[in-house]
């Protein structure tokens, strides 16, 4: 004889899943409000000196970690959730996030939970790809006590190289290509913009090499643009100077020319341009707390849209461009380059 299932016992499951799954869905839409918030690659802008500077990193790391904490609570509770490799993913960001500048036993938490997921073929390559990438820039931080969203192109790009062995040329590795050809001087620029344009990169990853292009052929031609100091005064490029002209050049609103320090001895003599497209005028007038060397800073009133923005593509790190007295462009690069452009310029 069948046993018969009260109607009402049926009902009270169906009601039980259906609460577990708003449930869910709802921790779900908060984890991802706190990863959002809180993985952010910058600090809350305003000049801090270094105590408060270390107060905000590690504010900033603190929850980061609790986010990664979240995420391993959700995909361990709710297992077969539609986001449930996502929340796999975050906890992996989280922790490298949350590791930083902290005691070596949370360090290599973070990297542990992050090589698992990246080595971890049930997730999706992408996903393991943007992992693999964090966790090799996290590396990078501890082994030369740098930030972990430091650019330097010439170790990314090493980096690169390296994922690409073990994940082939995915979509996701030539638009890590191109974020790092926007950042980098002539040389790494010019090889990573020719490899991008020879192989399977996205329209948006070739657009960005075919950027970088026509930014290295500004090298030679006099930039005949003018920018506007914070003063209102219009600054023409093209005028002739009694020496080498430098533009420091820092797109965003967090500006910080510290970068140009070392290199004070090398700018004497120098006519030196604070250039900031995408700042506000009080943002960039609050950045002369940081330039190390005096000169006039200016933004673009044309939101990037004449020749010389566009073209030359500055992002949130310094790149500097030096015109020799004509008011000709003799190169870019990194501030690290700058004894050498300076030496193209003065030739």
């Amino acid at each position: 004889m069948k046993r018969l299932i009260p109607i009402g016992f049926l009902l009270s499951l169906v009601a039980s899943a259906s609460a577990q799954s708003s449930d869910a869905d709802r921790q779900w839409q908060a984890l991802r409000q706190s990863a959002h918030a809180n993985l952010s690659s910058r600090l809350p802008p305003g000049p801090k000196n270094r105590a408060q500077l270390a107060q905000a990193r590690a504010s900033r790391a603190d929850l980061a970690w609790q986010t990664a904490q979240s995420a391993r609570d959700f995909h361990t509770r709710f297992p077969t959730h539609p986001a449930a490799e996502e929340a796999r993913q975050v906890e992996a960001i989280a922790s490298l996030h949350g590791a930083v500048d902290h005691p070596p036993a949370r360090q290599n938490a973070a990297a542990q939970v992050a090589r698992a997921f990246a080595e971890d073929r049930r997730h999706t390559p992408p996903r393991r790809f943007e992992v693999a990438v964090l966790a090799e820039r996290f590396d990078l931080a501890r082994r030369k006590r740098v930030e972990l969203f430091a650019d330097d192109p010439e170790e990314l790009e090493r980096i690169a190289e390296k994922l690409a062995g073990e994940f082939g040329h995915l979509t996701e590795f030539y638009d890590f290509y191109a974020a790092i050809g926007r950042a980098a001087g002539m040389e790494t620029g010019r090889r990573i913009a020719r490899r991008i344009l020879q192989g399977p990169a996205s329209p948006a990853a070739k657009a960005e090499a075919q950027a970088i292009q026509q930014r290295l052929a500004l090298i030679g031609q006099p930039l005949n643009t003018k920018i506007i100091s914070t003063e209102g005064e219009a600054v023409d490029l093209a005028q002739p100077r009694g020496g080498p002209t430098l533009i420091c050049a820092w797109d965003g609103s967090h500006v910080n020319f510290g970068s140009l320090r070392p290199w004070r001895r090398a700018l004497q003599g120098v006519t030196i341009l604070y250039y900031a497209p995408h700042s506000t005028r009080a943002n960039l007038a609050a950045a002369r707390t940081s330039a190390p060397v005096p000169g006039k800073f200016c933004t673009d009133p044309l939101n990037l849209r004449g020749k010389f923005g566009e073209t030359l593509r500055v992002r949130s790190n310094p790149l500097v461009f030096v015109l020799n007295r004509q008011g000709v462009l003799q190169g870019y690069g990194r501030p690290a380059e700058i004894p050498a452009l300076l030496a193209l310029a003065r030739n």
